[in-house]
This record gives C-alpha cells, sequence and structure tokens, in this order.
C-alpha cells in the first residue's frame, strides 16, 4: 500500500484504538486520514517509505500514548509531534537515520521510552541532563 485515502477509517473515529500500517509503501503521514481518530492509542508506522514528519503530524491525536517511526529513513521538522506533548509515553525512532536527538522530541512531558538504537547517535549534545532523567528508557545502542 502506497497511500491511505483521507476517509478510509471513516466511521471508526470513536472506537479505532490500535493501527499498524507497518510494512508497506507509504511515503508520507497519512494526515488527513489519523486526524480525527480521537481514540487512537497506538500508531505503527515503522518499515515504510517516510522521509519527513512535518510540523504538527499527528495533531488531533490526543490519546496517542505509542508511536512506532522505526526503519524510515526520516526527517523530523521541529515540531513534529505538537500535539502529543501531554500523552506520548513510547516514541520509536530506532533505524531512522537521526544523527543527533532530534529536537522535535522537546517539550515531550510524558515521554517515558525513547529509542534512537541504530542512529548513529554517539553524545547527547544539547540535551538537558534534567530532561534526560525523565526517561525510564533511552536507548540509543549502535
Amino acid at each position: 500500500m502506497k497511500h491511505v485515502d483521507e476517509n478510509a477509517f471513516a466511521g471508526q473515529e470513536q472506537h479505532l484504538k490500535n493501527l499498524n500500517l507497518q510494512d508497506n509503501l507509504i511515503d508520507q503521514v497519512p494526515i488527513r486520514a489519523l486526524g480525527h481518530l480521537a481514540k487512537l492509542n497506538l500508531l505503527d508506522l515503522s518499515k515504510n517509505k517516510i522521509s519527513v514528519i512535518p510540523n504538527d503530524a499527528f495533531k488531533g491525536l490526543s490519546k496517542l500514548a505509542t508511536l512506532k517511526l522505526m526503519d524510515n529513513n526520516v526527517t523530523l521538522e521541529r515540531y513534529a509531534f505538537r500535539g502529543l506533548e501531554n500523552c506520548l509515553k513510547n516514541l520509536n525512532l530506532k533505524g531512522t537515520k537521526q544523527k543527533k536527538i532530534p529536537e522535535a522530541v522537546r517539550g515531550l512531558k510524558t515521554l517515558a521510552f525513547l529509542d534512537l538504537s541504530l542512529n548513529g547517535i554517539r553524545e547527547l549534545p544539547g540535551m538537558e541532563s534534567s530532561r534526560i532523567i525523565f526517561f525510564k528508557c533511552l536507548n540509543f545502542f549502535n
């Protein structure tokens, strides 16, 4: 699958809690299709062809606790996760070609698990040490 139609989940807005779209050929976050999924708790977009996560890509997903983006060669715009500050707990960016800790993760107040493994990150520049202690797990094993 290369594209998710904006009406793909019509009628499921108040019911859909977990959505697995991994292992497809999706090249962009299906913002319009996802934007009204008020109950969505887990979204897996791993192993697709997504190259950019634009600002506000997940706005409106106020219950999203787990987001998996692993194995996409992705650039995260600075406000890619805006709207998830008070709900996102688990973020998987494993193998997404990040060179440093993404600015986009700043401000994610509820983030407990951040997987940045297999990215080649060697240090934590710019991350205040006071913020790091709030993570239950920070994985950047290379």
